[in-house]
This record gives C-alpha cells, sequence and structure tokens, in this order.
C-alpha cells in the first residue's frame, strides 16, 4: 500500500456450505488495513452456489468452467518471428 492510496479488498466465501466465521475474519483484517489508508470498501462474493455439484454429484473443474472461448480465426502457416 502506497500513501494516498485508497484499496478496496474481496473476498470469495463459500457462503452458504461454509460458516461466516471467513467473512467475519476479512472484515477484521479490512477494518485493520483501513487505519493505514482511505477508507476502503470490502466486497464479499459468495461463491457457493457456483461449487453446487451437479446431479449427477460431480463437480466441474474450474479450468472448464472458466476457459475462454477460442479465437475465431486461428493464424494458418508458421508464427512470425517479432524481430
Amino acid at each position: 500500500m502506497r500513501p494516498g492510496l485508497a484499496c478496496d479488498f474481496v473476498h470469495f466465501s463459500g457462503a452458504p456450505y461454509t460458516n461466516a466465521s471467513s467473512v467475519y475474519k476479512a472484515y477484521a483484517l479490512a477494518r485493520e488495513l483501513n487505519r493505514y489508508q482511505p477508507p476502503g470498501r470490502l466486497h464479499v462474493i459468495a461463491l457457493g452456489k457456483a461449487q453446487k455439484p451437479g446431479p449427477d454429484g460431480s463437480r466441474p473443474s474450474p479450468s472448464a468452467r472458466w476457459r475462454p472461448a477460442p479465437p475465431r480465426h486461428w493464424p494458418r502457416g508458421p508464427v512470425p518471428k517479432p524481430w
């Protein structure tokens, strides 16, 4: 943290499948850090629903869920050298 820089904080929670103690700890940490900076906000993001098992009991892998789409046009031929 640099002087005069305001940081916002993000906490990814497993709610409703985990208890709220991690949110309380994140809040306490953000409150402590806000003593040394302009006031920042804590954003709590509940990922519990995204981690819910599917109908067959399997969970999708994180890489399969968040994989970006491939480009529409793949380059053809050899890749040009940058020099």
